[in-house]
């Protein structure tokens, strides 16, 4: 099996605040059309059907002709305010309805802002839908909604998984419960004609939605039963823990939310902007990600005594903020001089021990040990770090033939839809075939136990310059 990725054209964001994102929305679905039309031109396939994924938290509000009021990304960050009321007043209720806060992250805060500052274009709000619903509209003409990415929206009952009502009533906010809900791989429309002559994608080809992107990718590496763990590391890592019901957590520290199964649903942790700090630091020290990945591979384990603080040891999910992080290396310069693949070797550590220090949080939540645990994401390229995290972790991991597991997800959701599967989880199995399995290094492992042990202790008073 292969994937292609092809890059989104510049300048699709407009920026309307100082922390405010929204999309244009013809700038984005012609954006879309010419991404399907040359990734068709780049391969020599028949295409059979198409699934649509998208980031969480991006959504688009319709009028009742279903023309676009506000299409926004998941960092759009205008209401953060109006998250904050929210939350000091209906914190509980949202946590136990939605699974997921901080809510100026989410859809109902989001909502908020335009009545407060835009009450003309509230008023005329019909529906709220995701990003990828919205992309599914746009090729096929069909409105619907998928389960899991509009639970990642906030727009859900996670436990019932059904339109959120009930908070709809709470905040007095418009949660159009007519538009049909859909899990991943069902058909959801046909590509439209005019769609067609934009793409050339045949006229009548099957149309699903692959989700939101973590329970895609998540699907695309095999974590279909209960205690499977998946880690999709990319810009962000998160860590989405497979559970038979809705785990609530007492301080609302962790999210829950839906699986692609429809059986399932998931408890997640983050281990932060792991991705985009490693592409920072490697923006910093001016080397490209093969040349530093060779480097960090080359230092020792403990990167001799250097060591990166990139999120702290605990998470409360709820509370999501800046905090402060660090490098810590040994002085004086002249006698102890480290490298950039001293840098590299400690980020990738810091990474690891990031994740297992969540892996440890969730498995207190859940009460439960993880079954298998898989990897994927675009850190998944980095061989390094695929060893160092599986050494971190002790433990047998399987990781994706390509890194790209959302592109997977999207393929087994498609065959899905045109019945050339019986099932998600049918497909998924026979996907797994295609993983590699890596297993720890027995003396590098045991080394790691103590260098993780030192990297919590350093952590906590790290932590106690933040509180």
């Amino acid at each position: 099996m292969k994937t292609n990725q092809i890059n989104w054209p510049a300048s699709i964001l407009d920026d309307q605040l100082p922390l405010g994102r929204e999309y244009d929305p013809t700038q984005i679905i012609n954006s879309v059309y010419s991404v399907i039309s040359r990734t068709i031109e780049s391969t020599n396939v028949e295409i059979k059907a198409v699934a649509v994924t998208s980031m969480r938290q991006a959504i688009t509000m319709l009028d009742r002709d279903n023309h676009e009021i506000y299409i926004g990304p998941n960092i759009d960050l205008r209401a953060i305010f109006e998250g904050s009321e929210i939350d000091s007043k209906h914190k509980e209720e949202i946590y136990k309805t939605t699974g997921r806060l901080p809510s100026f992250l989410f859809a109902n805060a989001k909502l908020e802002w335009i009545k407060r500052h835009s009450p003309d274009k509230y008023h005329k709000i019909a529906k709220v839908i995701t990003l990828g619903d919205w992309i599914i509209w746009s090729l096929t003409g069909e409105i619907i909604s998928e389960t899991t990415i509009a639970g990642e929206a906030g727009l859900l009952n996670i436990s019932t998984k059904t339109w959120a009502t009930e908070l709809s009533e709470l905040l007095d906010l418009p949660i159009d419960d007519t538009v049909p809900l859909l899990n991943i791989g069902e058909f959801a429309g046909k590509v439209t004609k005019s769609v067609s002559k934009k793409t050339n994608l045949p006229i009548g080809t099957t149309v699903t939605s692959a989700g939101a992107d973590t329970q895609c990718g998540s699907l695309g590496i095999g974590a279909t039963n209960p205690n499977d763990v998946a880690i999709i590391s990319g810009w962000s890592s998160p860590i989405q823990w497979v559970t038979k019901t809705p785990i609530i957590s007492k301080d609302a520290s962790s999210w829950f939310g839906c699986h692609a199964l429809q059986a399932y649903w998931v408890t997640e942790l983050t281990a932060g902007d792991t991705g985009h700090s490693y592409n920072w630091l490697a923006k910093t020290l001016r080397q490209n990600f093969t040349h530093l990945d060779n480097m960090a591979s080359e230092v020792v384990p403990g990167a001799e005594g250097t060591s990166m603080f990139l999120a702290k040891e605990q998470i409360n999910m709820s509370e999501i903020g800046i905090t402060t992080g660090g490098i810590l290396f040994p002085t004086p310069i002249t006698m102890n001089e480290r490298g950039d693949g001293h840098l590299a070797r400690a980020a990738l550590e810091s990474i690891s021990y990031t994740i297992k220090a969540r892996l440890s949080q969730i498995e207190s939540i859940v009460g439960r040990k993880p079954k298998d645990v898989y990897l994927a994401g675009g850190m998944a390229k980095s061989d390094t770090f695929i060893q160092i995290i599986t050494d971190v972790l002790n433990r047998e991991i399987y990781v994706g033939n390509t890194h790209n597991s959302n592109a997977i997800g999207g393929f087994i959701a498609g065959i899905t839809a045109i019945n050339e599967q019986s099932s998600l989880a049918e497909a998924s199995i026979q996907n797994k075939r295609n993983l590699n399995l890596r297993s720890p290094k027995p003396l590098t492992a045991l080394e790691y136990q103590g260098l993780y042990d030192e990297w919590k202790v350093m952590s906590a008073k790290l932590n106690s310059i933040n509180n």
